[in-house]
């Protein structure tokens, strides 16, 4: 094994001096913590998580290297997880970036993580690295692990942890914690309202000499919970930028179209793009315990739309009329928070898959992954006379994922409540996504169109959309993370809420006349320099903000 100089746990301090991504901050001073089993005399200070006489752990040695490392043994089934834990006396840094490192052998699925907790009155929250983010070959040698996590403001313990999943054995050496930078594989996660930067990232290559490629995606969304605070476009090369646009569709629904070109054949033009939202938190302290299903003709005309059948929400068809029957029998009649709840008890058993289609219909025949959860939930709901409307997002929950889909269901008396049909929560907290897109019903029945850069399914306008006979294929994955063109990145969470709602009042009027800038062909030059750049330093609290955004406003014509 390779050895680490003899040195108790945790003594050896470094301060790091690493880059950043771009645009972002600079790894925060904390000291490099490293463990060496070599010089453990026992594993005391470790804890298996859960607690079962199907795991075990243990010094384990190798008399002829000499070697000492810690060893965890699974009985339980293939989908049984296992943590040996170890939480550190120190208190973890606040809005820092840590990478945990180490070598692990193993004959199950098996790798690293680092958990960060913060506190709640219901149970410490955990922001934390996923084995899967880096998962050790079953192949019985040793491997170089890294996973890497953004520490929330607020986090009261960071803990280390030696995973393995199912049956088998793995064996642990050599963990370190450093600081390092940000990158977009980070997992990351707003716990409270704050600032996120929804970004894009693509880069394109030509099979053949091309004059004009077009390129359309979705704007962060202006909603009574969020706000854009400006929108930067790169290109690379820059003169490979022929126009661009922001283009109104519906509601609060905008898209950019871009042409790029002209492509010599083989030629690689790099697209990057992004926007800091401002993200708040509801108020769902007025949604009752029980609350009516009202008829149709008590709606709103304006949320009608929202309960009709549709090519990817087939709530006529007869295998969702049986779920929601199957439901109904659990919530009772006529009780919409009873029924939506129900609904995530009777979707959460079904498989995550990949079917041949995202409908709601091919969810419960087949399974399948956030698309199918939110149209199956769609349907689900206006079978039963729930209004509800699938919405395109970017969590900031997690690393960089492709575009997610929730729900907002209307409920009588409340108005829209989002719902996370992926991860079964109602009502969901706003500020855990920058919303991209509300799906209108015209987006549901494009949603099968043929030649899109998007499984079947998959609404119209909520996703990046270029053509595949274009004669341009994307390639990479400039997000470290396969098949993902972009995510939400958390930038700064507020430790208090005052001056927040008039934060997001101003920037709704700085936003709202910024679109009306850019599409009425008369460009306000001294607002758009102002939004059309990167947002640096981060306001650190809403009156930070708020100061920023009333200098911002006097660039009002």
């Amino acid at each position: 094994m390779r050895r680490i100089a003899a040195l108790s746990f945790p003594i050896l301090l470094i301060l790091a001096t690493a880059g950043c991504g771009p645009g972002e901050q600079a790894p925060s001073k904390f000291p490099a913590v490293f463990y060496d089993f070599q010089t453990s005399d026992s594993l005391d200070a470790w804890a298996i998580d859960p607690a079962s006489d199907q795991a075990a752990m243990r010094l384990a040695e190798d008399d002829e290297s000499d070697g000492r490392w810690l060893e965890l043994t699974s009985q339980g089934e293939e989908k049984d997880i296992f943590r040996a834990l170890l939480t550190l006396d120190s208190r973890p840094p606040e809005d820092a970036y840590l990478k945990l490192s180490g070598r692990v052998r193993s004959t199950a699925q098996a790798g690293l993580s680092l958990i960060a907790d913060t506190p709640d009155p219901e149970g410490p929250r955990s922001a934390g690295s996923s084995i899967w983010q880096n998962p050790t070959p079953p192949d019985g040698e040793w491997h170089d692990v890294e996973v890497k996590i953004h520490v929330p403001v607020g986090a009261e313990r960071l803990r280390i942890g030696c995973v393995v999943r199912g049956p088998g054995e793995a064996a642990f050496d050599d963990l370190s914690i450093e600081p390092t930078g940000w990158d977009f594989g980070i997992r990351q996660t707003l716990e409270a309202p704050g600032i996120a930067r929804a970004v894009g990232a693509d880069d394109f290559q030509a099979d053949r000499a091309v004059e004009r490629f077009e390129v359309t995606f979705p704007l962060p969304l202006m909603t009574e919970y969020q706000c854009p605070l400006n929108f930067v476009i790169e290109v690379d090369p820059p003169d490979r930028l022929i126009s661009w646009e922001i283009v109104h569709r519906s509601g609060p629904n905008r898209v950019c179209r871009l042409v790029l070109g002209p492509f010599e054949k083989e030629e690689i033009i790099k697209l990057r793009y992004g926007s800091d939202v401002l993200l708040t938190a509801a108020d769902f302290s007025g949604i009752p315990e029980k609350a009516a299903v009202p008829g149709v003709v008590e709606y709103p005309g304006e949320v009608l739309p929202w309960l009709e059948e549709t090519i990817s929400v087939q709530k006529d068809h007869v295998k969702i009329a049986a779920a929601a029957e199957k439901i109904l029998e659990k919530s009772g009649e006529n009780d919409a928070i009873a029924y939506i709840r129900e609904m995530l008890a009777f979707i959460r058993p079904i498989e995550f898959g990949q079917p041949e289609g995202c409908d709601a219909v091919s969810m419960l025949e087949q399974g399948g992954a956030c698309t199918s959860h939110a149209n199956l939930g769609a349907a689900l709901c206006r079978r039963v006379g729930i209004p509800a409307r699938v919405i395109a997002n970017y969590p900031t929950w997690n690393t960089a994922l492709q575009t997610h889909y929730t729900i907002e269901a209307y409920i009588s008396g409340c108005g829209w409540v989002p719902v996370e049909t992926a991860m079964y929560d109602f009502p969901h907290d706003p500020f855990r996504q920058i919303n991209m897109s509300r799906v209108t019903i015209p987006d549901e029945n494009d949603s099968f169109e043929e030649n899109r850069m998007a499984a079947p399914g998959v609404p119209r306008w909520s996703l990046n959309e270029h053509f595949a006979d274009a004669g341009i294929r994307t390639i990479g994955a400039p997000l470290n993370a396969a098949y993902c063109d972009h995510i939400a990145s958390p930038r700064i969470q507020f430790r208090q809420d005052r001056h927040l709602g008039k934060a997001l009042a101003l920037a709704r009027k700085i936003w709202s006349a910024y679109l009306e800038s850019r599409g009425a062909g008369s460009e306000n030059t001294r607002l758009t320099d102002a939004l059309e750049k990167r947002l640096e330093p981060v306001p650190d609290s809403p009156k930070a903000l708020l100061k920023n955004l009333r200098e911002i406003e006097t660039r009002l014509d």
